[in-house]
């Protein structure tokens, strides 16, 4: 798969989207999948195993690479969900891709929790520095 994202790659910036092959290569390849809970048709690995097929994908293109990561973790996310919520994604097709910017707006308070913009930023370091802290693990730089 490599050599052919790198083929694909100025075709990508070119256009400034991720081809339509790219894409459907990655999910004949289960790719998107690897996170996604078992209960829903996916492969519930390991976020160790995710970043090392984001590396890998990198080595052919970085913004399939980066369009990956944003796109595979958010299965990962969808079971940390009540369940109803995974049932409205995936109830009719277990194969529907999900993205969200998980940019928080606004204050709220919820059960005496402050929810915000700020909270959000913390959250993204965190997740930033667990996914450094994983390809690090694995003898990436």
């Amino acid at each position: 798969m490599i050599p052919a994202l790198a083929a694909r790659s100025r075709q990508g910036r070119r256009e400034r989207r991720i081809p339509d092959e790219t894409i459907a290569q990655m999910r004949s390849a289960g790719l998107f999948q690897v996170l996604q809970p078992r209960r829903w048709g996916g492969y519930e690995m390991d976020l160790p195993t995710f970043y090392e097929v984001q590396l890998a994908l990198a080595q052919g293109d970085m913004s399939t690479a980066w369009i990956y990561g944003v796109c595979g973790v958010h299965p990962w996310f969808m079971a940390l969900l009540a369940e109803p919520a995974a049932a409205e994604v995936w109830g009719r097709d277990n194969s529907t891709l999900i993205c969200s910017s998980l940019m928080a707006r606004g204050e709220r308070r919820r059960h005496g929790r402050r929810s915000s913009a700020r909270r959000a930023l913390e959250i993204r370091k965190r997740l930033r520095a667990l996914r450094l802290g994983a390809a690090r693990r694995h003898g990436f730089r």
